[in-house]
This record gives C-alpha cells, structure tokens and sequence, in this order.
C-alpha cells in the first residue's frame, strides 16, 4: 500500500489494506484500487505532513504511523503488540491520534514478521517507544508489549 501527499495537502492512500492500514475508513480486508483521502487527521495550509512510516512484515499485518507539522503523531491499521500507540488492541481503519504529552519531532519504525516498534522523538531531545517488546527492544527494561508510548530514561 502507498500514502501521498497532494499538492493540496492532502493524505491519500491506495492499496493493500488488510488491517485498515491505509486509514481511509475501508473494510479492512478490502483493498483500495485508487487514491482515496484518509480519514482521523485535519490537514491544512499550517498543519501539514512531516513524516509517514509503515511496521508490520507481512502482508497480514501492518500499522501506518503519520507525523505532522504541529508535532502529533496518528496511527491506522494493526493493533498486533501495541503498534497503534493508543491504548487498545483493537485494529482500526481510521487515523487516531496516539496519546503522547510532548510535541514529536521524529518518528521511526522497525518491523519484522508482521511487528514492530516504534520511536518518537520530542523537542526535548526525549525517545518514547511504543509496540512490542517481548525481547526487550522497547529499551525500557521490561519484556512486555507497550501499548501507549513510553518515555525512555
């Protein structure tokens, strides 16, 4: 699946949609055959994108994490291990908002076999990382999946 930006900035998406990853408020399981705007996230002239990244190894799974300008972060798709930051397991077709109190200014993702991680980064210089964690790679010392983000120490 593939996200874009248009030059009237809006999000679109179009694809594979097994999990409701591209956020568009289709069937999960029904994919998208042509760009359709997302749903769950106001864009305009000054709140634009910064960043999109993807988690999730197979074409089963998969989380799309959106960044934008006025440093919130949104989630669609998998809720597998934690990857939508927002505090449920439940797969979502929509963008909502994942619960951070800081303003993020990068984020990034690891994924493999259908999980991931994910890492925000604030304008203070802090990490928070969210998703799953069963081998510690949260860096939080826990081996257990995090389902909001956590602020690292």
């Amino acid at each position: 699946y593939c996200l874009a930006v248009k030059t009237n900035n809006t999000l679109v998406a179009w694809g594979a949609n097994p999990k409701g990853q591209t956020g568009t408020n289709t069937a999960a399981g029904t994919d998208v055959a042509n760009p359709t705007a997302i749903s769950g996230i106001t864009l305009s002239s000054s709140v634009t994108v910064t960043d999109i990244v993807s988690v999730g190894g197979s074409l089963s799974d998969g989380t799309t994490i959106v960044l934008t300008s006025d440093g919130k972060v949104y989630s669609a798709g998998s809720a597998s291990k934690g990857t939508l930051g927002n505090g449920t397991n439940t797969d979502t077709i929509v963008f909502a908002r994942i619960p951070v109190d800081a303003t993020i200014t990068a984020i990034h993702a690891v994924g493999y076999a259908g999980f991931g991680t994910i890492l925000l980064a604030d304008d203070l210089g802090r990490v928070w990382a969210f998703g799953d964690g069963t081998s510690y790679q949260l860096g939080n010392g826990q081996n257990v999946d995090a389902y909001v983000p956590v602020l690292l120490r």
